[in-house]
């Protein structure tokens, strides 16, 4: 088990270090967005951002909802909260339907480091993918670490999905697709929680949307090939010690799939990366992993951007609207 410290800050057990330029690998080449700039500038000078790792996460998950402005757009024809049963307890999933007709429903997995994130936090851009993509977005509130460790999270999204395949097509009187996706910690969840389905047949699963995710050890080279302007190693590190119980799970493939062998079992799958993002080689390793086991593979680097440019929408708007489209065209393309 990772130890907490009294006051509920964690203490180190993964290596924080940065490798600059022994090692060969994936590194930004082009000039990073002025606007992404500006935003790396602003959390630089945050002090609540600087003392995100001395802070306990309770105390920074209370403040991060309280900041978060809901600004109820799109306007969609329904916003309502379900209840899922889950191993101890339940966790809330809130369902978005948008005005316009609907061939998808999306499970969504925010980002957050398994540790941060709300369906508040989530609200506008999952109403904007929901718009866009013309799906009902079910929105899942997993439990978060460190109070619940690694394979809770995993178990949550699972139970979240099985739980949208059998109600929503029902709530919806329509047949409808689902596909599962997220953003960083999220997409992590959603792919492993895709395989975990395809290997029981409990559901089929379209496709998969991620976006900049994890899927290595934390150990992994990669992480220290470059300083990143946002998300570093050292928050990377802080975060997985939150969320992983043991080393044995550092690479159990529900944590890093690049060390899963059934990978063949997975749906189509669009890969979204950053250039300034020091996850960018794994997650592009892992759709090369994935198209050599033979599943359909679009993957698309954003230039000069970093790590959570999607849903940081109210600043990047044109950045998020283009990758919205993209996935909408990759989901119109899905075979039937």
């Amino acid at each position: 088990m990772a130890a907490i410290a009294p006051c509920g800050v964690q203490t180190a057990r993964f290596r924080a270090d940065t490798v600059t330029e022994e090692t060969p690998g994936y590194r930004p080449s082009g000039p990073l967005d002025p606007v992404a700039d500006q935003l790396v500038q602003f959390f630089a000078a945050d002090p609540g951002w600087q003392a995100l790792m001395s802070t306990p996460l309770p105390l920074v998950r209370e403040g991060m909802r309280a900041a978060a402005v809901m600004t109820g757009e799109p306007e969609m024809q329904s916003v309502e909260d379900y209840p899922v049963p889950v191993d101890g307890g339940e966790i809330s999933l809130r369902l978005y339907t948008p005005l316009c007709e609907t061939e998808f429903v999306v499970v969504w997995a925010h980002g957050g480091g398994f540790a941060l994130g709300s369906l508040d936090e989530a609200d506008n851009f999952v109403r904007a993918l929901a718009v866009e993509c013309k799906a009902i977005v079910a929105s899942v509130d997993y439990r978060l670490a460190p109070e619940h460790k690694f394979p809770t999270a995993v178990d949550d999204l699972q139970a979240a999905a099985l739980w949208a395949a059998r109600n929503v097509p029902e709530l919806a009187g329509a047949k409808l697709r689902l596909v599962l996706g997220g953003d960083s910690a999220g997409a992590n969840l959603a792919t492993v929680v895709t395989r975990r389905l395809h290997r029981t047949d409990e559901v089929k699963v379209a496709a998969n949307l991620l976006a900049y995710p994890g899927t290595d050890s934390p150990d992994a080279p990669s992480l220290r090939r470059f300083e990143s302007p946002f998300l570093g190693i050292r928050e990377i590190a802080y975060f997985l010690d939150s969320y992983l119980p043991d080393e044995a799970s550092r690479t159990h493939p529900d944590f890093a799939p690049l060390y899963a062998d059934n990978l063949d079992l997975l749906p189509p799958t669009f890969v979204l990366t950053a250039e300034y993002d020091i996850l960018t080689e794994q997650a592009e390793s892992y759709a090369a992993k994935l198209s050599e086991a033979g599943v359909p593979v679009t993957m698309h680097r954003y230039p000069g951007m970093i790590h959570g440019f999607l849903t940081l929408d109210p600043f990047l708007p044109d950045a998020s609207a283009q990758v919205l489209g993209k996935w909408r065209q990759f989901m119109e393309g899905l075979p039937e």
